[in-house]
C-alpha cells in the first residue's frame, strides 16, 4: 500500500556551517555497516538546491523518507537493527561530514502496524 509524501514518517538530515569560511555542500547520504551508503541523488524536500555553498552559520537540510530508506537497507541485505550514520558530502572533506551513530531497524518502518 502507498503512502502519499506528506503522510509519512521522514527522518530530516542537517548541516550547520559552525566554521568562519564557506562550505561547499554537494550531497546527503546514509552511511551503512561494511562500508556500503545509500547516496541520495534526488533529495526530497531540501532547502537549498545542490551543490549549496553555506556561509557562516547558515544551513541545509533534506527531508527524507523513513520507509525509502528501510526498503533500501532491506534490499541491501540489512534486517534487524542496524548502526547508521548521516553523511553529508563536501569536495573538501574526503570523508564529508559524519553524524553521530544511531540503530534503525528497517523491518519496523517497513511493518504496517507500527503507524
Amino acid at each position: 500500500m502507498g503512502y502519499p509524501d506528506e503522510l509519512e514518517k521522514r527522518v530530516i538530515l542537517e548541516d550547520v556551517n559552525r566554521g568562519k569560511r564557506p562550505v561547499k555542500i554537494t550531497g546527503f547520504s546514509i552511511l551503512l555497516p561494511n562500508k556500503m551508503k545509500i547516496i541520495t541523488l534526488q533529495p526530497e524536500h531540501l532547502t537549498e538546491p545542490l551543490p549549496a555553498m553555506l556561509t557562516d552559520g547558515a544551513s541545509i537540510s533534506v527531508s527524507l523518507s523513513i520507509r525509502r530508506i528501510s526498503k533500501q537497507m532491506i534490499e541491501s541485505g540489512f534486517t534487524g537493527k542496524t548502526m547508521i550514520r548521516a553523511q553529508v558530502s563536501s569536495p573538501k572533506r574526503k570523508k564529508g561530514y559524519v553524524g553521530k551513530k544511531i540503530t534503525h531497524d528497517p523491518e519496523y518502518w517497513i511493518n504496517d502496524n507500527n503507524e
